[in-house]
């Protein structure tokens, strides 16, 4: 849910600036690689770089879970029958996108930069809200150069942060599957720090009962759960 949340974010960024680009005068693009003036993907094709370009791609950060999260919604889902569906969940995040604009002169990418940059100020917020992606802001635009081959390559990176929200429908059998997972105690060891004896203490499950004592048991006087096993047993 949540990944699936981050490229759908990242494939409409690439989608909008390629449908920005397909009609601009100078710098055309078009799914053609060796025709189009602009190279917009995700990625450099195999075995070869273009530029101009521009490379978007997902850096989002942090946690994708903390005991403070808003859980936002958890409601019930039924058919026009009103027969039981499950619960369907809803949950949000921030999602950070890089986007790289990269050519042979300076000139050139801050040029593209401005085109995009003035895009997502007058017309983005709106557009990319219509698609359930709200943009919450971008960075200042930061200039960097690197060696390719012989020539000199001038990137402007844009990092743009939107908030994006995400819903799952839990079905009856989900739920039933997800009931039926135990979370056990682990194996708690205690070593005695005069005779250098370990007693061991087995714990079950949490929501299930435990085992019954046997007659073996209460004869050598073990009483089962949570009773310490001696073993003398160096460590």
């Amino acid at each position: 849910m949540l990944f699936r949340g981050r490229r759908y974010v990242t494939t409409a960024f690439v989608s909008v600036l390629q449908q920005l680009f397909s009609t601009h005068d100078i710098y055309t693009w078009n799914k053609n690689r060796l025709t189009t003036k602009i190279y917009i993907d995700e990625s450099y094709p195999d075995g070869e770089r273009k530029y101009p370009c521009i490379i978007v791609h997902d850096e989002t950060e942090g946690n994708f879970f903390s005991s403070s999260f808003n859980r936002h919604f958890q409601e019930e889902v039924y058919d026009a029958e009103h027969n039981f569906l499950g619960f369907r969940h809803g949950y949000g995040n921030d999602v950070s996108t890089s986007i790289n604009i990269s050519a042979l002169t300076k000139y050139e990418a801050e040029i593209i930069s401005d085109i995009v940059c003035s895009f997502f100020v007058f017309y983005g917020e709106e557009k990319f809200r219509s698609a359930g992606i709200i943009l919450k802001e971008g960075n200042s635009p930061s200039l960097s150069t690197e060696q390719y081959g012989k020539n000199d390559i001038y990137t402007i990176s844009i990092t743009m942060t939107s908030y994006v929200e995400y819903e799952k429908l839990y079905t009856p059998k989900d739920i039933q599957k997800v009931e039926e997972i135990k979370i056990p105690y682990l194996d708690v060891i205690y070593k005695d720090g005069e005779t250098g004896t370990q007693e061991k203490i087995q714990r079950y499950y949490i929501d299930s009962e435990p085992p019954e004592e046997s007659a073996e048991s209460e004869d050598t006087g073990e009483s089962g759960e949570n009773t310490p096993e001696t073993s003398s047993d160096e460590p």
